[in-house]
């Protein structure tokens, strides 16, 4: 099928299929997508670029931690790359004002906590009252674990208590029954 230009009124066939009308991104398979970037797309090695950095440098990374070269080598290949992808879009300069100013930005505001000293106050408060019920939990176990040894052992020896006294009464019924015969 070939589609009329609509300047000329001629037609432009460049192959025999056609795509489907309203097709979106999410119905292509995710390897015509790359092929399609690859051979399609003029921002295609600027999106590999961040591609590349984002899974080796973030996504996938073995520590928690870059030297300062490689990480002025990935921040102006990410720069470049975003500029190139801005350019396309028109929006080059939103875009190199947004980049100035995550550059200039102090990163310690946001790492800042606020914590009042009544805040700590609080907390040490809630600490204490904590370390208190724990001491006073433990002590309470501990007493308990006491009168639970005492009872044991008051029970052994009431077992012991009773099986001599039944040994005696058992003697005095063997003395008893040997008089009697019956």
């Amino acid at each position: 099928m070939c589609r009329k230009r609509s300047h000329t009124g001629g037609t432009n066939c460049i192959c025999s299929i056609s795509a489907i009308s309203g097709i979106s991104q999410g119905n292509l398979d995710i390897a015509l997508q790359q092929t399609m970037l690859e051979y399609c797309c003029s921002n295609r090695k600027s999106v590999e670029t961040l591609v590349k950095i984002r899974n080796n440098v973030y996504g996938h990374t073995k520590a928690a931690q870059i030297s300062d070269s490689d990480y002025t080598r990935f921040k102006n290949d990410i720069e470049t790359a975003v500029l190139d992808i801005a350019a396309v879009c028109r929006k080059e300069t939103e875009f190199k004002t947004a980049l100035n100013d995550v550059n200039h930005r102090n990163l310690g505001s946001h790492f800042t906590c606020s914590i009042s000293k009544q805040d700590i106050a609080e907390l040490f408060a809630l600490a204490q009252s904590s370390q208190n019920s724990m001491d006073q939990t433990m002590t309470k176990m501990q007493t308990l674990q006491e009168t639970t040894q005492n009872l044991m052992d008051s029970s052994k020896k009431a077992d012991e208590h009773t099986a001599a006294k039944l040994q005696k009464l058992e003697e005095k019924s063997e003395t008893t029954n040997s008089g009697y015969r019956i």
